[in-house]
């Protein structure tokens, strides 16, 4: 058979299309790409952290944007990881796993500590939007996962080609006047100037405690001036006394020499 030249482009774009991304992660945009998404948890063997991060607010709720490219049956899942991308585990089927068939097959629910959305159907239009309410935590090295599991790659093995990943870069920081991810720093804040604050105000009790004592040491010192002042008259009268006896001793003595 011949191949007219004007159609070897075409062949070329019709080989070319299979190596594209059957799914692509638009918004947040995807860590590695659509082109590389078969190996989990993010798409590629030692996908790390990259430099496309995206900052939202903890608790915040978003649109996550899926464009695929290869339709497939399948169900999408929403995770997330505060500190990498090492918290990721795969869907596990329960059911219906083994064979491909017109019964679709079941998966158990994810982890609802990392899954933000999970068994979303896979809709026939090419642009997908996912609404998850991201975690209510503050996060600089975070991740948000999406997988498509696929219901025509079964069996399920490690290592299959059942599952497309998907990874995001992303940092949540708290929202404006939010307590999120800064209770401790709250606590501390409201315990140091309190806890400072009292023991100056108890210092300046004592401060007005000791001026009392300098009273009552005046008071002393009035009681010991009384005290001495009492001692003095006391030596007075002694000695009018027994002035008054001399002269009395005197007279009657005059008298009896009379």
């Amino acid at each position: 058979m011949r191949i007219a030249p004007f159609s070897l482009p075409l062949l070329a774009l019709a080989w070319a299309a299979p190596a594209h991304a059957h799914l692509s992660l638009v918004d947040p945009p995807s860590r590695s790409g659509g082109e590389v998404l078969k190996d989990g948890p993010c798409g590629e063997v030692g996908s790390v952290r990259g430099t496309r991060v995206t900052t939202f607010e903890a608790g915040q709720t978003i649109d996550i944007v899926i464009d695929e490219y290869i339709d497939h049956p399948s169900h999408y899942r929403v995770a997330f990881d505060v500190d990498g991308d090492d918290d990721f585990p795969d869907p596990v089927c329960v059911e219906n796993c083994d064979a491909n068939g017109a019964t679709a097959p079941v998966f158990a629910p994810g982890d609802p500590s990392i899954v933000l959305a999970d068994f979303v159907a896979d809709e026939s239009a090419r642009m997908q939007t996912i609404t998850v309410t991201l975690p209510d935590v503050v996060c600089e090295r975070c991740t948000i996962q999406v997988i498509q599991v696929m219901y025509d790659k079964r069996p399920y093995t490690i290592g299959g080609n059942d599952n497309y990943y998907q990874c995001a870069d992303v940092v949540l920081v708290p929202r404006p006047g939010s307590d999120a991810g800064v209770v401790p720093s709250d606590d501390g804040g409201t315990a140091e100037p309190v806890d400072a604050g009292s023991p100056s105000r108890d210092a300046g009790t004592p401060t007005r405690d000791a001026g009392t004592p300098t009273r009552d040491a005046g008071t002393g010192s009035s009681e010991t001036v009384s005290g001495g002042c009492s001692c003095r008259a006391a030596d007075a009268s002694g000695s009018f006394a027994g002035f008054a006896l001399a002269i009395f001793a005197l007279r009657r003595r005059r008298v009896l020499e009379v």
